[in-house]
């Protein structure tokens, strides 16, 4: 009878240890689903994969609702004969647009000075007009000066309408004017164009550069192919978290060499390969070349903590998405390092690791998933390629990622090129010197594509 109580004891407990499993189970269950509604409600995409690699997407993109229209593309009508420079033809549409919209502003300003005038009239007379008898005479000021404000209020709101339409307009034939000669240059085939399309927000995520995403903002997109590849650029900004400005642009502490050892800079002699300094002629003549280019530096002004200067501009000029994709393993982000305040170097490279490239600029970071993998990429004629790739007053800062998602570059741009000229002339050599970037960056791409292993769109990822 004992033993029997005993065995009933034993199979009591066991139901109750599985009852309280089942019923922490539920509630670890239950935990789960209260933290994804909650990153649901407050925006917040899940960018995790299935399959941890290190391109992987686990950061934070917080979307803001914005509406959803159909924009439509059409083939760019603009095609560069080469018989006028790109600053010829885009003056050519400035100076068009400029006499409309001058036109436009300058009857804008006369009818609000007809509004004030009729505004002023009617308290003149209704203060100093105070003979009774006269009366009808402040009633026939008010009447015309309240016909003559409603007119102008009318005519204002008419013209502002078509003056919008008019600089949308302006924005799309110059912007198409520029990817003409964009698509001539890097040799994309079949372009197409829309003012009012936005570059998608997947595109910049897959850059793998930040780790979180606030907000992005884009405009003027053109598609096409190139060497068989799906292209898409246009301009982009990005919002990111707050970041000190010298903290954007802290470089990695530790390097590591490309076969995978640490890098100690004391161990190289004069005889080995030296990376270039970041101090060559072309960053030394900065300033010279920003004088040459009309470029107006802003004067700084003096601060008593200029390190707690913060930004939220992660980026912010010409986005390019080109579906050229690589093995993870063999994924790899360089960035070329600005001046402080106009580059905001990656925070996403947690598996990633800081590579030491011989030859390589110093003013060139580069991140490499595996550096065995990637070691081929970087041979003495490749370095030489990006070693060609230089900074300016145009061409402030920029990043080149490479993984399987495909490759994404950016250059944050100056106002030269970033702002639609109208009371100026257009800024001579800006475009020139951010399209011949954009191609030298796809001649390094190019070669990269001969030692890849480069994944069909009908592969898995």
């Amino acid at each position: 009878m004992e033993e029997n109580k005993d065995l009933e004891a034993t199979n009591l407990e066991n139901k109750v240890k599985e009852t309280e499993t089942e019923e922490k189970a539920v509630e670890e269950e239950k935990v789960v689903t209260e933290e994804e509604k909650k990153a649901e409600e407050s925006g917040v995409v899940d960018l995790s994969e299935t399959e941890k690699q290190a391109d992987s997407l686990e950061g934070e993109y917080h979307p803001k609702e914005t509406e959803t229209k159909d924009v439509l593309f059409h083939p760019i009508e603009y095609v560069d004969d080469t018989t006028h420079t790109i600053d010829e033809e885009l003056e050519k549409v400035r100076k068009t647009y400029s006499k409309k919209i001058s036109l436009s502003g300058i009857v804008n300003i006369v009818s609000m000075v007809v509004m004030v005038l009729g505004l002023v009239s009617v308290i003149l007379v209704s203060f100093l007009n105070k003979d009774e008898s006269k009366a009808w005479l402040t009633w026939l000021v008010f009447g015309i000066a309240m016909a003559l404000i409603i007119a102008s209020f009318v005519f204002t709101t008419i013209l502002s309408k078509k003056g919008r339409k008019t600089n949308i307009e302006y924005l799309g034939k110059y912007h198409e004017t520029l990817a003409g000669f964009l698509a001539k240059k890097v040799e994309i085939e079949n372009p197409v164009f829309s003012v009012e399309a936005t570059l998608p927000n997947e595109a910049v995520i897959q850059a793998h550069y930040f780790k979180t995403i606030m907000d992005t903002r884009s405009r003027c997109v053109l598609e096409g192919k190139r060497h068989g590849h799906d292209l898409l650029t246009g301009e982009l900004y990005v919002l990111i978290p707050e970041i000190g400005l010298d903290k954007a642009i802290e470089r990695p502490t530790k390097n590591y060499t490309l076969d995978g050892t640490e890098y100690k800079p004391e161990e190289e002699t004069m005889t080995s390969t030296q990376e270039l300094p970041s101090n060559d002629m072309t960053l030394v003549d900065h300033d010279l070349a920003e004088e040459v280019h009309g470029f107006k530096k802003e004067k700084k002004v003096k601060k008593v903590n200029p390190q707690e200067e913060k930004t939220r501009t992660g980026f912010f000029g010409r986005f390019y998405s080109y579906r050229l994709r690589i093995d993870s393993k063999e994924s790899f982000l360089l960035c070329y390092v600005g001046k402080r305040g106009e580059c905001v170097l990656p925070d996403y490279v947690d598996s990633f690791v800081s590579c030491h490239i011989p030859g390589l600029r110093k003013d060139i970071v580069c991140y490499l998933a595996d550096p065995a993998s990637s070691a081929k990429f970087f041979t003495p004629e490749n370095v030489a390629l990006l070693n060609d790739i230089r900074l300016d007053s145009t061409v402030q800062s920029l990043f080149l990622s490479v993984n399987s998602y495909g490759a994404k570059f950016g250059m944050n741009l100056s106002d030269d090129v970033m702002e639609l000229p109208l009371k100026y002339p257009v800024h001579q050599g800006a475009a020139d010197d951010f399209i011949d970037t954009s191609k030298k960056v796809f001649s390094f791409l190019d070669e990269i594509e001969k030692t890849a292993s480069v994944l069909s769109d009908e592969e898995d990822r």
